[in-house]
């Protein structure tokens, strides 16, 4: 099972500008304050904890496990996740189309499976940061592929059509 990432995690929310063009997704700020919270620094260096671009090359190749003392912050972190996830919900189904929702909804279960797995000691932080690099590599073609068949129906709304004589 891939993540995203991320994203739940979290990259997901940043790169959504296309599909809503008037406001913003309220989840965004919630994530970004993710980085400046006191009980998650113990974790900062290892997980990119408010968006997954932010993974640095040492993350990627982090072949350690969540330690003992670890754990809590893990937890909060997932707790913290999902409270900016849920913050922007309402605001994604008015927004955004079904094909999108889905993918946002995807890439959010690919985290809590990944952490999950952090969590328990299934993988390690490098192999929880490449599972949230493909998980939003996966969001953002999806993404793009929405962007296309929007435009796609735009076009086809503004194009003449000929009637035969």
């Amino acid at each position: 099972m891939k993540l995203l990432t991320a994203f739940l995690a979290l990259a997901l929310f940043s790169s959504t500008s296309l599909v809503y063009a008037q406001e913003s997704d309220p989840s965004q700020a919630c994530f970004a304050d993710l980085n400046e919270k006191p009980d998650l620094q113990i974790i900062r260096s290892k997980v990119a904890l408010s968006n997954p671009n932010d993974q640095t090359l040492v993350m990627m190749n982090n072949r350690s496990k969540a330690k003992k003392h670890e754990k809590a912050a893990i937890s909060q972190w997932n707790l913290d996740v999902n409270a900016c996830f849920n913050l922007g919900s309402n605001f994604r189904e008015e927004h955004s189309t079904p094909l999108m929702v889905t993918a946002v909804n995807e890439m959010h279960q690919n985290f809590e499976d990944a952490v999950q797995k952090l969590y328990i000691g299934k993988l390690s932080y490098g192999a929880f940061a490449k599972e949230r690099a493909q998980s939003l590599a996966r969001y953002n073609a999806m993404l793009n592929h929405n962007g296309l068949m929007i435009e796609n129906n735009k076009v086809m709304g503004e194009t003449v059509k000929i009637k035969p004589l």
